[in-house]
């Protein structure tokens, strides 16, 4: 068809052309960024041509998808007020379902709706092609993806509604194309064409998710095949590409081969499938920074098989000083408050993003023992976070109520400080128990558990929540630390003096409820964080507002040790990001060497 424009318009087409290339959002030549065309195809069957505005009327509405994403929604809207404020035309905007009520009229169509004509247009556009076209009475403006729907917009806004104008007309054969030069021009597996793939993630996460469709956007930009994104949900076909750890067979086989947990990433192709595995949120977005860098090196076609891609690595360098156990370390323990009292979003993150974002740093660091505090069963985040750990820890969650306070005739059956240890870490849980504070708070208590190691040495864990330290009055006050002393004499009377860790959120520190601080000090515990031999992080805090990244507030997460049976090798509070936008609180861990032998015999009777 050959195309002829009225007035302005012609004359704006031709200079135009005469650029040669454009780029995709407006008119300024752009080197390699594709090529702009008119139609020239020739017909003997002469249409009428598109009268969008004539003398401040018109028999047009402007059509959107009943599906439209909020971006072609928002450029359909702008549509729609330059029309009405450059032809001074009043315009309807409306959705597929109202157009059939008003009969169908003429339309000016942005994106894909439901009707075959735009699907035939998008088919063969890539990720960042567009064409705007006549076809019968109506006017196209589609993308092959969204953006770039919104960039076929943004080019018919420039440079047909950039002034007023008392008509607006267009030839029936009117046809403007824009085809983007991309840089990977031929992409296959195996020798089968990468648009016959699609990514799968694994159900129920986020990160890998979002990896799984940043990787999608990479191939978009870069191929111009926009790949559908799916869970492991989905039954297993042979054209996928596997991001995370889904359950298929091809990322099984590698996890199997890589030492457990999270600290490694690996992409290689089995069979006919390219694998990106990953376990952690560091790990996914250390493989995606990688694969990004081979991607922008592969050149304009790759065929992917295992021996063209093969990217492999670890996160243990990071923080590998503070990662790694100093020699001598009998136990590493970690003491973690994670917020989980919302079951929402905080700052933004959700309890999903939350839960990754803290089991990654649980399975980084790998503590012997973990301690933690608020993991309410009956809200969403600790679920999560269970789920996530649990191939590696153990978390006892059950353990006998001791009865010390008769606030609770009736107490519930889990609580929220438990304790957890690793299945590797050849630890026997020989006893357990837990109690509230004396205020009868449900979520101010402390669990504890003795542990025998494999060498046959003795101690006891434990997860304390407190309150506020003060009286009715609201002086200062020992009253909760002394209830945490009573709940593990109760092991101590069994098992004798025992080696014991006191973790938790104490709600206490040296220059607050100093009295408190002062009076477990007193009863002769050592604050880890004063008697350490390295200190990673001096003066650092704990608390802050998720999402902020404070170090300057209250350390509330103390680790306090009995130093007669433990020497602290290392001290560390993390703050990074993955800490700042998981919790409250920053994780604290301290790796302890036994001082001495805590054998069953030489663990002396308690006298207390």
């Amino acid at each position: 068809m050959k195309s002829k424009f009225t007035g302005f318009a012609a004359f704006l087409l031709s200079l135009f052309l005469l650029a040669g290339l454009f780029s995709a959002c407006g008119g300024n030549p752009e080197p390699n960024a594709g090529t702009q065309t008119q139609s020239t195809e020739e017909t003997d069957l002469p249409a009428a041509p598109l009268r969008l505005a004539e003398n401040g009327e018109t028999g047009y509405v402007i059509l959107r998808g009943n599906k439209a994403s909020s971006a072609v929604v928002s450029a359909a809207s702008r549509l729609w007020s330059a029309f009405r404020d450059r032809t001074g035309t009043a315009i309807d905007l409306c959705d597929e379902w109202r157009y059939e009520e008003k009969g169908s009229p003429a339309a000016i169509v942005v994106g894909v709706i439901s009707d075959e004509t735009s699907v035939r247009l998008r088919e063969p556009l890539r990720y960042d092609d567009y064409r705007i076209c006549a076809e019968e009475s109506n006017l196209y403006l589609i993308g092959g993806s969204d953006e770039a729907t919104v960039a076929a917009v943004e080019w018919f806004l420039d440079n047909y509604l950039k002034r007023k104008t008392d008509s607006l007309v267009l030839e029936s054969d009117f046809d403007i194309q824009y085809r983007k030069d991309y840089p990977v021009r031929s992409l296959t597996v195996g020798g089968t064409d990468i648009a016959a793939y699609r990514i799968v993630y694994p159900a129920d996460t986020y990160y890998p998710k979002a990896n799984a469709e940043e990787l999608r956007n990479l191939i978009a930009s870069s191929c111009g095949v926009t790949l559908e994104v799916v869970p492991d949900t989905k039954p297993a076909v042979p054209c996928e590409i596997l991001v995370g750890n889904p359950n298929r067979e091809e990322s099984r086989a590698i996890a199997q081969t890589l030492e457990q947990p999270n600290l490694y990433y690996f992409a290689t192709v089995r069979g006919t499938k390219p694998v990106l595995f990953h376990q952690g949120v560091r790990t996914g977005e250390a493989l995606l920074a990688s694969f990004k860098s081979y991607f922008g090196r592969i050149g304009e076609s790759r065929d992917l098989t295992a021996q063209s891609l093969n990217l492999s690595g670890n996160v243990k360098s990071v923080d590998k000083y503070a990662l790694a156990r100093p020699a001598g370390t009998d136990i590493r323990i970690l003491q973690s408050n994670v917020l989980g009292t919302f079951g929402a979003k905080e700052n933004g993150f959700t309890d999903q993003q939350r839960a990754e974002l803290l089991a990654d740093t649980f399975l980084l660091y790998y503590p012997d023992v973990i301690t933690l505090n608020e993991m309410f069963p009956d809200h969403s985040l600790p679920p999560l976070i269970e789920k996530l750990i649990s191939p590696y820890y153990n978390i006892i969650s059950d353990a006998p109520w001791l009865g010390l306070f008769t606030t609770y005739a009736n107490p519930p059956k889990t609580y929220s400080c438990p304790v957890a240890y690793r299945k590797d870490a050849g630890l026997t849980p020989l006893s357990s128990g837990f109690n509230y504070l004396s205020d009868g708070v449900d979520f101010h208590g402390c669990a504890w558990t003795v542990f025998q190691t494999a060498g046959g040495y003795r101690f006891l864990a434990a997860s304390a929540h407190l309150s506020q330290n003060v009286d009715a009055d609201g002086k200062h006050s020992t009253r909760f630390v002394e209830d945490v002393l009573a709940m593990v004499n109760v092991a101590r009377r069994q098992y004798g003096d025992l080696p014991m860790v006191l973790n938790g959120d104490w709600y206490f520190w040296q220059t607050g409820y100093a009295k408190a601080y002062n009076y477990m000090v007193a009863q002769g515990m050592d604050d880890v964080s004063e008697t350490a031999v390295t200190k990673h992080s001096v003066g650092v805090g704990t608390y802050h507002d998720i999402g902020k990244d404070e170090q300057h507030r209250a350390e509330e997460d103390l680790i306090f040790v009995t130093p007669a049976w433990f020497k602290a090798l290392s001290h560390k509070i993390i703050v990074d990001y993955y800490t700042v936008n998981s919790s409250d609180h920053y994780p604290v861990f301290a790796d302890l060497q036994f001082a001495k032998p805590a054998t069953e015999t030489a663990i002396p009777p308690f006298a207390g």
